[in-house]
């Protein structure tokens, strides 16, 4: 034991004797007796016996994990055991015999003296046999946490002096538990204001007793009192939407079985004021016994009775816009219809005027008609087409096509617009083009033509070329670009964001001196996008633009790269033009189903001088009746063409009914409605084919001429507006 040399311990107050109370009473006696030089014999433990005992004790003292202080009472340290040591840093000779209030820090010093003399003069106890948490000083100037409990013993008199008191404490470091609850405060903290940011309720469901701890903010979300809650699940059963407590079983259930990794459903709850309102909740099984059965389940809530409410909105307002928009494309198909329907009778005669005037001014005026016309018809493709982007039902086909023939066919098509301003149009290559790529051939055209024809319009002089290359490189997905390259007026450098919006071009005075729609650039880079590409400018005023675009090619494993397509037998002997031959539909019958007086009389003489044998009806009903007469009478129309919105009878009721009774007559759709789905829906119909106003003459002619003279079907053909 550590001890300052004196052999004085105390005895319990309560007067129970332990074995550190034997021993220093019992060595008192034995010091007293040895003054005497006699020693009873009154069976006491002799003094080896004493010593043995004090030894024992010290041993069991310093092997204490808590740390044992004792002091006398003046507040000095009397013993120190080695857990007090490596607790306060000291040895135990550093602070036997000083101030108990070496290890303490304020206020602690300033109180202990005060108690203490204020214990000894009045015997009150405040502290003594109540455990008490309090802090220790260590001797590095650190402070710490810890627990005290402290007993007072009783020294019996002796000759020498009277009864004294000495206090033991033991002293257990509190860091670590303190540490760890301060974790957990913090964690709980945090808990807490997460789940007030997110206004979400929670809610420790102990499934066994069925008991709910409801939180507060759960509590309020839905306007309740704490004392209108029942913590039972009985209660949130209660407050669940009828409507929706089969999901909220089946999902709830299906959790606890342990089929899903966790609870989620979005149901309704009634609110204090009887409203229903929108709760998304979450939970999870946290405890679960040895044989799986859930135990406990801990979830939030939160109202999303807003979010629900926007939901719906945003719903309603697509719904509405997708309504606008399919009200807006049919607006549009409806007039692409009213407008084509009379541009055909009009282009149409036009021709007959041109084809068969001598005189200059009628023929310019003719051909002023003709040009105009043509614009007016074009400027109704691009509106329809910019219709259909923007209500996102334009759909490019994925189909092997020859880039070759598409560049060829641009080139001779915008040659003849070009070579009227004086300007050259060239087409280079830059290496070599893939014989075939996989894209819309239709769509990669109207790109190109839109493209080279505003670099024709902006060009006064100089000249336009097109070049062409394909784009290979590592790891990149292969891709054609074109290059439209001229030397026109050029774009400022603000400018060229802007001219990819419809109706816009650089600025007003470019519209009125060269005039245009805007609509071209705008439909092309949406018509790129859409073939997986790109589209670029780069230009200087006064000096020209090039107009960069590229397509994706589709995989080319397997596919020649080639200079040039060679041509085929056919190229090189040229199609065959049934519209130049002298009669190319002599002997053809053809049944004409038209409403409109203009159209019939043009499409008759269209077929009528190119030798067919024509017959018209009024209508769908009778355009039927006429063919079935003639089947029956083993003469067949050769081909009928048929509107597809007449009175009576529609086209597209009319062929399905031809369909239905067995006829295998070719009926080709000729119709004012120019949508990709109307093409559709005419052959979903039975249409074999489909062709628009205003009419192709020399298109229509050799269509009806092929379908006609097809091997191996009944000879007749059905022509379909």
């Amino acid at each position: 034991m550590k001890r300052d040399g004196n052999m004085e311990h105390p005895r319990n107050i309560d007067g129970n004797s332990s074995i550190r109370d034997s021993a220093v009473s019992f060595t008192e006696e034995a010091m007293i007796v040895g003054q005497s030089d006699h020693v009873p014999d009154s069976g006491m433990p002799s003094l080896g016996e004493l010593l043995e005992q004090k030894e024992r004790y010290e041993a069991i003292l310093d092997g204490m994990v808590d740390a044992v202080i004792t002091i006398n009472e003046k507040g000095l340290i009397e013993e120190f055991n080695s857990a007090a040591e490596r607790l306060f840093g000291y040895g135990a000779a550093e602070v036997l015999r000083k101030n108990i209030k070496l290890l303490m820090p304020p206020p602690f010093q300033d109180e202990h003296d005060g108690y203490l003399a204020r214990y000894l003069r009045t015997g009150k106890k405040n502290i003594i046999g109540i455990g008490r948490e309090v802090a220790g000083l260590r001797k590095n100037g650190t402070t710490f946490p810890l627990f005290l409990s402290v007993s007072e013993v009783v020294l019996p008199s002796n000759s020498r002096q009277g009864a004294s008191r000495l206090f033991s404490g033991i002293v257990r470091d509190l860091t670590r538990e303190k540490q760890a609850q301060e974790t957990v405060r913090q964690s709980e903290e945090r808990l807490a204001f997460a789940l007030e940011a997110t206004s979400e309720g929670l809610w420790d469901w102990d499934i066994t007793t069925g008991h709910v701890f409801f939180s507060p903010t759960w509590i309020a979300s839905l306007g309740y009192e704490p004392n209108d809650v029942q913590p039972h699940v009985s209660f949130w059963k209660s407050i669940v939407h009828p409507d929706d407590m089969p999901k909220v079983e089946a999902a709830l259930n299906a959790h606890l079985e342990g089929r899903t990794a966790h609870y989620e459903c979005e149901n309704r709850l009634r609110a204090k004021s009887g409203e229903y309102r929108w709760n998304l909740d979450r939970g999870k099984v946290v405890k679960r016994d040895d044989d799986g059965t859930p135990l406990r389940m801990i979830g939030t809530d939160v109202d999303i009775t807003a979010d629900k409410r926007r939901r719906n909105e945003l719903k309603q307002a697509k719904e509405a816009a997708e309504a606008a928009n399919r009200a807006k494309s049919e607006f549009l198909a409806n007039m692409s219809h009213e407008i084509r329907t009379p541009m055909t009778a009009i282009l149409g005669f036009n021709d007959i005027i041109l084809e068969n005037t001598n005189e200059p001014e009628i023929k310019d005026a003719a051909q002023t008609v003709k040009e105009n016309g043509e614009y007016l018809i074009s400027l109704i493709n691009d509106i329809l087409d910019l219709s259909k982007i923007e209500a996102g039902m334009l759909d490019v086909e994925r189909v092997r096509c020859s880039p070759h023939e598409i560049l060829a066919e641009v080139a001779s098509l915008m040659k003849v617009r070009a070579t009227g301003k004086g300007l050259p149009l060239e087409v280079a290559l830059e290496g070599l083009l893939p014989e075939v790529i996989e894209s819309d051939p239709t769509r990669l055209r109207q790109i190109l033509i839109n493209i080279v024809g505003n670099a024709i319009k902006f060009t006064e002089t100089g000249s336009i070329k097109i070049v062409a290359r394909l784009l290979n490189e590592t790891g990149e997905v292969p891709k054609l670009q074109f290059d439209v390259i001229d030397t026109g007026i050029g774009i400022v450098e603000s400018q060229i964001k802007k001219i990819f919006r419809p109706f816009s071009q650089s600025d007003s005075s470019t519209t009125r001196r060269f005039g245009g729609s805007g609509l071209g650039l705008a439909i092309s880079k949406r018509l790129v996008e859409l073939l997986g590409g790109t589209i670029s400018i780069s230009s200087t005023i006064g000096l020209g633009s090039t107009f960069s675009v590229t397509v994706q090619t589709g995989p080319l494993d397997g596919v020649r790269l080639i200079a040039s397509r060679p041509k085929s037998a056919t190229d090189a002997a040229g199609k065959k033009d049934h519209a130049s031959e002298e009669l190319p539909l002599k002997n053809c019958r053809i049944l004409l189903a038209e409403d409109g007086p203009d159209n019939q009389r043009l499409i008759r003489f269209i077929l009528k001088k190119a030798g067919g044998d024509v017959t018209v009806a009024d209508n769908g009903q009778i355009a039927l009746d006429q063919a079935t007469a003639a089947r029956e009478k083993d003469s067949p129309f050769d081909v009928i063409l048929m509107d597809m919105q007449m009175p009576v009878l529609d086209g597209y009721a009319a062929t399905r009914q031809l369909r239905d009774t067995g006829h295998k007559v070719p009926i080709i759709a000729l119709t004012a409605h120019a949508m990709a789905s109307d093409r559709q829906k005419c052959l979903d119909a039975g249409c074999d084919e489909y062709l628009t106003k205003p009419i192709d003459r020399k298109k229509l002619v050799e269509m009806v001429h092929d379908f006609a003279n097809a091997p191996d079907t009944e000879q007749e053909a059905v022509l379909v507006d």
